[in-house]
């Protein structure tokens, strides 16, 4: 009795342990094949060869010579793969994003989020309409994650390691391009059932917020000042400014779209951009002001400043709001003001004057000016039949400027040949 029962033993585990190598077979990962159509391939088909013709050289020595016989040998295909089904059960996978919206060159957080466990995934960012393009492109991925690049991009898709893993509610970090792409969605492909079916699931959709704008209509449909600190890096984008402002010509240059943006990181501050024809004292100059309360109120204010000796008074025309947004630090206002003025209320832009670009602390009732030194300014006077710009300035740029390498070889020359000479 004690051997039968022994034997029954072994039996049992040799059968358990046919079945995992059964189900292990029977698993499908994603590969590159899969960066279209999401579906998972079966790992035998990554080693399955295609049916061809090798030849096989014989050598059939004679009493002088030896010539050679070509023959074939046919490779017969394996037997076909199983493919893989679409999975019909219970379990949810909820694709969550840390956004409602993208923004140019920011990142944002998507999550799968699950009850139950998975055994394996492919996630992507796509565009809803057309051909769903794969976009943007994944910064930070789980330790059980490995970058996988699709076309059209680079890091555009992420998948599971090929390991028998159970997941559940993994994070990662995806970066926007500078495009407007349109809606967007996260698309993920699930493997369940022991990595034997497969469901997509989707994420809601998400629009492109309108900031930060973007900086590739510069100097070609709008005008932009930027100021970005040492770290902003060489081209400073908009979400690495400390301060930028457009100007965008509207209704046949009747009308002009000014968007202020930057860090804003206590309450009580302003943004402001302002027009004087006065390069020093800034007499009666117009100030445009994007300012954040303490409540995180987002709005715009219009000053008229006598001079840099006073402090700035509420003007008689009003700016009204077009659109602002908060992110984290950074403030955005959009407003449209006319060119030409109104019964003398506003300023006639279409006038040569300096731009002056500023930000500083504000009240219930007014604004704080800034000293002179730390208010940046356009240079030279500009009006409307001037092309449209686009400067950047650096903090600490002019300690940064470089004698070029040609006027110092031309000082090493002249060196030598004064020696030489003596």
């Amino acid at each position: 009795m004690c051997g039968m029962g022994h034997l029954a033993w072994v039996i049992c585990l040799l059968t358990v342990s046919q079945l995992v190598r059964s189900s292990a077979a029977q698993g499908f990962i994603y590969t590159k094949d899969s960066c279209l159509d999401l579906v998972p391939r079966h790992r035998d088909t990554l080693k399955m060869d295609e049916k061809k013709e090798e030849p096989n050289h014989v050598k059939e020595p004679t009493d002088n010579t030896t010539t050679t016989t070509n023959t074939t040998t046919t490779k017969q295909r394996p037997p076909a793969a199983p493919e893989v089904t679409m999975y019909s059960g219970d379990v949810q996978v909820k694709v969550m994003t840390s956004e409602d919206n993208y923004r140019r060159l920011k990142t944002l957080v998507v999550t799968l989020q699950s009850a139950s466990y998975f055994n394996g995934f492919m996630l992507q960012a796509r565009k809803v309409s057309g051909n769903k393009e794969i976009v943007g492109r994944f910064m930070e991925v789980p330790h059980r994650a490995e970058y996988l690049t699709c076309p059209n991009g680079t890091e555009n898709t992420v998948v599971h390691q090929d390991a028998p893993l159970r997941l559940s509610n993994l994070s990662f970090t995806w970066m926007a391009p500078e495009t407007d792409l349109g809606p967007i969605e996260f698309v993920a492909s699930v493997l369940l059932n022991s990595a034997t079916q497969y469901k997509e699931f989707k994420s809601g959709q998400l629009k492109l917020s309108l900031y930060p704008v973007s900086t590739k209509e510069c100097a070609v449909a709008k005008s932009c000042f930027r100021y970005c600190m040492k770290n902003g890096g060489h081209q400073c984008k908009a979400h690495m400014s400390r301060y930028m402002a457009t100007l965008e010509y509207m209704d046949k240059k009747t009308k002009v779209k000014i968007t202020i943006g930057g860090q804003l990181p206590e309450s009580d501050g302003y943004l402001a951009l302002g027009f004087s024809k006065d390069r020093h004292r800034l007499s009666d100059a117009d100030i445009n002001v994007c300012y954040r309360d303490d409540a995180d109120t987002v709005g715009v204010e219009h000053y008229l400043l006598a001079d840099i000796n006073h402090p700035p008074d509420l003007h008689l025309g009003e700016l009204k709001l077009d659109s602002s947004d908060v992110d984290g630090d950074y403030v955005w206002c959009s407003f449209v003001r006319p060119l030409t003025g109104q019964d003398n209320d506003l300023l006639n832009l279409k006038d040569p004057h300096y731009y002056f670009y500023f930000w500083g602390m504000r009240n219930a009732s007014n604004i704080f000016m800034p000293s002179s030194n730390h208010i940046k300014s356009s240079g030279r006077m500009m009006s409307l039949k001037d092309d449209l710009f686009n400067q950047i300035a650096y903090s600490g740029s002019r300690s940064h400027r470089r004698v070029p390498y040609t006027i110092v070889a031309a000082a090493i020359l002249l060196l030598g040949v004064h020696f030489l000479c003596w």
